[in-house]
């Protein structure tokens, strides 16, 4: 692994022939997981308990933000008498949903373009991101992202 951060760096920084030197390296497998269900009785798990997301694309932060939101929520109603225990259910169902269904494949698609190494297909990757930037319509897409994001209202009053 060490041996690969010289190429990485000559990719990304301004002046890839400037000197540097490494002091520390640690590799990191960039990978996801998920649990088979966020509740088991009265243990119920949240953001990287839940489920781990490689951190391309800050969807593991995000899903994870969400998640104790949504779980606040429930717990809130549960405790005040807004909600039966079967809201502890659909929490772990939804928020499993979410992870699979759009945070992981969001991330998994961030990791490929940042990993990539055929120059034309990152050149592509690159050309896309910067039409997407300038794209109105792209803050409508945000707007569509951030509400897969955060999967159907929690069932409380």
């Amino acid at each position: 692994m060490r041996r690969r951060i010289p190429e990485h760096y000559a990719a990304i920084l301004p002046d890839p022939k400037a000197p540097f030197r490494i002091i520390a390296s640690s590799p990191y497998r960039v990978h996801e997981r998920c649990a088979p269900t966020f509740r088991v009785g009265r243990v119920l798990l949240a953001g990287d308990a839940a489920h781990a997301c490689n951190p391309c694309g800050g969807m593991g932060l995000t899903g994870g933000v969400v998640d104790a939101w949504c779980l606040a929520q429930v717990l809130g109603a549960l405790i005040g008498g807004r909600a039966s225990e079967a809201a502890l259910d659909f929490y772990s169902q939804e928020r499993r949903r979410v992870f699979l269904e759009v945070s992981s494949p969001v991330a998994t698609e961030m990791k490929r373009r940042m990993s990539e190494r055929d120059d034309a297909r990152r050149r592509k990757d690159f050309e896309e991101f910067r039409e997407q930037a300038q794209s109105p319509e792209q803050a409508a897409m945000s707007t569509s992202l951030s509400a897969l994001v955060m999967g159907r209202p929690m069932p409380v009053d």
